[in-house]
């Protein structure tokens, strides 16, 4: 069994929504830079050594399959895409980011700013990504995109059926925020 000694689990009793996991994760976390990544593997290793990088000329780094040099050797299926880009749309109409991808699934943070921002999050699910960025926008914290090589993971526990209650979910955190 392989042992690393600066990762911890945590198990919980009930499900908590990828949102609520990660708040809890971040707020256990020790180190002065901080992060997620999805599990499914569409993101590379150096990819992700080279955000915590990147963490020295920007508050928050997040990986972009937009980016001019971002690669992508495993596509989603065009209905994926399609609805991925429509997503993207809407919500840079509705919180004002200017983001090309705020749904690629890793994030990384200095610590002080992520923690000015974790008890506002009202979002549990996989929407949670969008509020994130939102507030920290709001607060005036630099978000940079990251280009990075991605992959498509059949796998994934997203289904395009979660859109509508997401876009719910952040109309509610939107209007009454």
């Amino acid at each position: 069994m392989v042992c690393y000694p600066h990762l911890k689990l945590l198990e919980f009793n009930e499900k908590l929504g990828k949102g609520r996991a990660i708040i809890e994760g971040m707020r256990t976390a020790k180190h002065d830079k901080v992060g997620f990544v999805d599990a499914d593997e569409s993101i590379e290793p150096d990819d992700l050594k080279r955000m915590f990088d990147a963490l020295l000329r920007a508050d928050c780094v997040i990986a972009s399959r937009r980016l001019k040099d971002s690669r992508i050797p495993v596509k989603q299926p065009l209905k994926r895409r399609i609805s991925s880009r429509v997503f993207n749309i809407i919500v840079s109409i509705i919180f004002g980011l200017n983001i090309k991808d705020t749904q690629c699934g890793a994030k990384v943070f200095r610590k002080e700013v992520i923690r000015g921002v974790l008890n506002n999050i009202k979002t549990k699910g996989f929407e949670f990504d969008v509020e994130l960025l939102w507030r920290l926008k709001k607060k005036g914290y630099n978000i940079a995109e990251f280009p990075v090589t991605w992959k498509h993971s059949p796998g994934s526990s997203f289904g395009l059926g979660n859109a509508p209650m997401m876009l719910l979910s952040l109309l509610k955190v939107r209007l009454w925020n």
